[in-house]
C-alpha cells in the first residue's frame, strides 16, 4: 500500500514577506521621527516666537475720522463738507494729470511767468513754474497760505487762467493753473447781461408768490470755458427752489458766452 505523501509546508511569498518587512521599518522610522520632534519642541529648540501683542493706542492719539457730507444733518455743514470734498478731488485730479500726456509748453510758461513776475516783483515770493500743455504747476515756499491766496485772487492771473487750484487742506505747496487760450474774451459783459435779466425777471418771482413762500436764495454762477455752472443756497421750500432754478436755466440759455472766455463768478440773490 502506497504511503501518503508527507504534508507540504505552507508556501511563503517572498514578495509579500519583503512588503511586510518594509511596512514595519517605515512605521518604526516614523515613530522615531515623531519621538525626536516631540522632544525637540518640548525643549523649546524649534519654537517660533509668538507675535507680540500690538501696543494699546491711547485715546485721542489718532485723529478722529472726518465726517462726510452725507453723515451730517446741518445744511451749512453739509455744504461746507461737500465743497471741501469737491476741492480735494479737483486738486488730486490736476496733480495726477500734470505731465501725464502733454509735452512741455514754453509759450504757456512764458505767459505764466509774465503774470507771476508782475504779481511778485523782485522775487518777493520765490517760485518755480512749469507748463504741460495748458496745465501749469507753480511751486513756492511753505507755508502755502502765504502766497496761495495772492495767486488765486490776482486779476493778472485770472486774465490768463481758467482756474487756479490749490490744496484745500494747506498741506501741499504746489498750485495748479489751467490756462485759457490766448485772446480769451472777458466774462464780465456776459455776466452783466445775465444779472440784468435775472433782476428784471417776473417769472422767477412768481415761483415764490405762487406758493406763498418767504425766504431767499443765492445763486452763485460761474462762467468758464466749459460754460455755465452754479451753486444755490436757500431756505426756500423745495418746490419754489426748483421753479426758480428752472427760470435761471432759461436766462442762462438766452446768454450764450463767446468761447474762449475768461473765468468769472457772479452771485444773484432773490428774496421775498
Amino acid at each position: 500500500m502506497a504511503k501518503a505523501p508527507p504534508p507540504r509546508a505552507p508556501r511563503t511569498d517572498p514578495a509579500g514577506s519583503r512588503h511586510s518587512r518594509r511596512g514595519w521599518w517605515v512605521a518604526a522610522a516614523l515613530g522615531a521621527v515623531l519621538v525626536l520632534a516631540w522632544a525637540w519642541f518640548g525643549s523649546g529648540g524649534g519654537e517660533t516666537a509668538a507675535p507680540a501683542p500690538a501696543p494699546a493706542v491711547a485715546p485721542g492719539s489718532l485723529g478722529a475720522r472726518e465726517r462726510t457730507a452725507t453723515e451730517v444733518s446741518d445744511p451749512a455743514e453739509q455744504r461746507r463738507l461737500s465743497e471741501l470734498e469737491e476741492r480735494r478731488g479737483r486738486y488730486l485730479s490736476l496733480r495726477n494729470a500734470f505731465g501725464a500726456g502733454s509735452p512741455p509748453s514754453p509759450p504757456a510758461l512764458s505767459r505764466l511767468s509774465s503774470a507771476l513776475s508782475a504779481l511778485w516783483p523782485a522775487g518777493s515770493v520765490p517760485w518755480r513754474g512749469a507748463c504741460s500743455g495748458m496745465l501749469c504747476r507753480v511751486d513756492g515756499p511753505a507755508p502755502a497760505s502765504a502766497w496761495h491766496e495772492q495767486l488765486s485772487t490776482d486779476p493778472g492771473v485770472k486774465a490768463i487762467a481758467e482756474r487756479v487750484v490749490v490744496d484745500p487742506d494747506g498741506v501741499a505747496t504746489a498750485a495748479f493753473l489751467v490756462l485759457l487760450p490766448a485772446g480769451a474774451s472777458s466774462s464780465a459783459s456776459v455776466l452783466d447781461a445775465v444779472e440784468e435779466d435775472f433782476r428784471t425777471s417776473t417769472e422767477i418771482r412768481q415761483c415764490l408768490s405762487r406758493i406763498g413762500a418767504t425766504g431767499s436764495v443765492d445763486f452763485t454762477i460761474t462762467l468758464d470755458s466749459s460754460g455755465y455752472s452754479y451753486r444755490q443756497s436757500s431756505d426756500l421750500p423745495l418746490e419754489a427752489l426748483d421753479c426758480a432754478g428752472g427760470v435761471l436755466g432759461e436766462i442762462l440759455d438766452r446768454h450764450p458766452p463767446t468761447q474762449p472766455v475768461q473765468t468769472g463768478t457772479r452771485t444773484l440773490t432773490l428774496r421775498r
